[in-house]
């Protein structure tokens, strides 16, 4: 289980329990960095989103999977320090951060339609 500051992990959490899924972790770590290969040379799995776990496919030898039960959607949402609100290189990286995730939903709304 990656127990990163985010809400990934507690949505599967929360969904897990709702169903009545009891997941028996054998490893915590706070980064992703690592558990591609992690899962790669055992029997562990780990629940990740799509676009990570392509990611992770193309750099180790392991098969991606969709879970047996449906996972709700979440935001994405960024947040920062007032005192950089107007700072311009703050504001350059605020938006390619925007940007990159709205060319991910718009591409993959293109796939769907194909």
């Amino acid at each position: 289980m990656v127990t990163t500051s985010g809400t990934g992990h507690v949505i599967v959490d929360k969904t897990t329990a709702a169903r009545g899924i009891k997941r028996n972790i054998a490893l915590f770590t706070t980064s992703f960095l690592g558990v591609a290969r992690i899962v790669a040379q055992t029997e562990l799995l780990l629940i990740v989103p799509e676009r990570l776990g392509n990611t992770f496919a193309s750099q180790e030898n392991i098969k991606l999977m969709a879970p047996p039960f449906k996972l709700p959607s979440f935001a994405v949402k960024q947040h920062w320090r007032e005192r950089f609100y107007a700072d311009p290189d703050s504001i350059w990286l605020r938006r390619t951060v925007a940007k990159s995730f709205a060319d991910a939903k718009r591409a993959k709304k293109l796939v769907g339609k194909t």
